[in-house]
């Protein structure tokens, strides 16, 4: 027995229009939990109407949770399993990923399957050290890819030239990195095919490609045309825009190329008229080049002044780490700031990433100041408040680290408008990073910060900065929060809470010394 899906349909799509993603949440949730007690397997179009757009709105630990909690019910059609597969690669679950598309390469999604596994190959391709080993995994990268341009529906040249773009854009890389000699593989010809075959051909993989194609020729005025059609097309979503964007910042090298780069801030403008949140962040190290300045667009230019500031500010910035692996950000503060009368510097960072009593003792950890190139053990906690209230621990060091503490903001935010900030951390363990596009403050009430800003795991303990002076306004300490129903947004805890916290925890301490001083 199958329900009838027509009415879900349409609820989902409607959630997911509004980008009401905890609404979605819980629509998949229920729907599957009733699948689950009426002991039926779930209907497909309801499947993949679900799996498609969790994937179009690139919300990819639901989709792949959704995906799996599917094929566990006992639908196992194909389309669920690449979805899954798809998921899998956006969290860069490789291996998991490569072993279900080998299943898929003989079947009906085997030119998909061939794609996705181009897709891995790819950033693995780019991501890789030893030019022995990227050269290799170049050359399996094109056989995939050229697999699946022979298996792609006949006359479905969409489909066919996303493969031959992907082949475009990876040789043109190798070529620029001298793993192949120039115009040893043709791919300027088959750019221009491309352009030639696409022309006529309007839908969002289409322009995509294009604009790709553009990119690779050097074709400015026929960038900006497509980067405009592309952008403006009603069937162009999150995923579309985010995959598009990835291939121009990661393969083009957007930082060195301004098509690359004004092509990729197009679409990142259009990501956030559509509230999908930032596209692109971009290193300290890509910063201190100056050369995100370069692009051309409506999205909004930084003064090169404002960002060297910012840049100063990010050597007070840490990398918490257990084993030599990231585990959450740090920053230095003026202990004086925090309790009146003492001197030195402490580290801030969430409970959560050190508490005070934890299987992560600070005496574990060291506290890596990549823009310094200094790294400090840690010593003790010198002060906590739970997760589940501030979520703040300050922490020695047991040496200097030879720069200044980061300055606190004197001027409280107060309310919401259109006032941006900004954090620089680690994200996910990596390099310290920042984003420069969707830092709107949505809501501040004194104790906690709601913003737009972009953060991933390992953000956790990042100082919040005002978008002025690079002054330290919060204390960023999680993601998802909902400050109000329909928004989504980080959280962070406001400096002069975890203050006046501390001043009311020290009451207590003060009384008892000068009760045992009468004594």
């Amino acid at each position: 027995m199958r329900s009838q899906p027509t009415k879900g349909i349409n609820q989902f799509e409607g959630l997911v229009k509004q980008y009401d993603r905890r609404g979605v949440e819980d629509f998949c949730k229920d729907w599957l939990a009733k699948c689950r007690a009426d002991g039926v397997t779930p209907d497909f179009r309801m499947a993949k109407t679900v799996v498609s757009g969790l994937r179009r709105k690139r919300w990819f630990p639901l989709l792949r949770q959704t995906a799996l909690e599917i094929l566990e019910l006992g639908q196992r059609d194909p389309y669920i399993e690449r979805m899954l597969a798809q998921a899998l690669i956006e969290e860069k679950l490789y291996a998991e990923a490569a072993g279900l598309l080998s299943c898929l390469t003989a079947g009906e999604q085997g030119h998909e399957a061939h794609g996705l596994t181009g897709r891995i190959l790819k950033q693995i391709f780019l991501d890789g050290k030893d030019e022995e080993e990227r050269a290799r995994t170049y050359r399996l990268a094109m056989r995939h890819y050229e697999l699946g341009m022979r298996k792609s529906p006949p006359r479905d040249l969409t489909t066919a030239n996303w493969f031959e773009i992907n082949r475009v854009a990876l040789s043109a890389r190798a070529e620029r990195e001298g793993l192949v000699r120039r115009d040893e593989i043709p791919w300027r010809d088959w750019a221009r095919k491309i352009l030639d075959e696409q022309r006529p051909i309007d839908n969002p993989w289409s322009l995509a490609t294009q604009l790709e194609a553009a990119v690779a020729l050097g074709k400015s005025d026929l960038v900006k045309n497509l980067a405009e059609r592309y952008t403006k097309h009603k069937g162009t979503d999150a995923f579309e825009l985010g995959s598009t964007a990835r291939q121009l910042i990661e393969v083009w090298q957007a930082e060195k190329n301004q098509l690359a780069m004004a092509a990729a801030c197009k679409l990142n403008e259009r990501a956030l008229k559509l509230g999908q949140g930032s596209l692109m962040t971009l290193s300290a190290r890509g910063l201190a080049t100056g050369k995100y300045e370069a692009r051309y667009s409506d999205a909004r230019l930084f003064q090169i002044d404002w960002l060297r500031l910012g840049l100063e500010r990010a050597k007070g910035v840490a990398r918490i780490e257990q084993r030599q692996q990231g585990q959450g950000t740090g920053f230095l503060v003026n202990t004086a700031d925090f309790f009146p009368g003492r001197k030195g510097k402490l580290l801030l960072t969430n409970a959560h990433v050190i508490p005070k009593d934890g299987i992560r003792p600070p005496e574990a950890c060291t506290a890596h100041f990549m823009a310094l190139g200094v790294t400090v053990p840690l010593t003790r906690v010198v002060a906590t408040s739970h997760q589940e209230e501030l979520d703040y621990s300050f922490i020695e060091m047991a040496s200097d680290v030879g720069t200044d503490p980061l300055p606190l903001s004197k001027r409280a935010l107060g309310g919401s408008g259109h006032v941006n900030v900004y954090i620089i951390g680690h994200p996910a363990g990596r390099s310290q990073e920042i984003a420069l596009n969707d830092n709107l403050l949505i809501a501040s009430d004194g104790r906690l910060l709601h913003y737009r800003t972009p953060t991933e795991g390992g953000s956790s303990g990042s100082p919040v900065f005002d978008e002025n002076e690079w002054e330290v306004v919060g204390l960023h300490h999680a993601g998802d929060a909902e400050p109000k129903p329909g928004v989504l947004a980080n959280e962070g805890i406001a400096i002069p809470a975890i203050r006046k916290d501390l001043k009311r925890r020290s009451k207590p301490q003060r009384a008892k010394r000068a009760r045992a001083a009468v004594q």
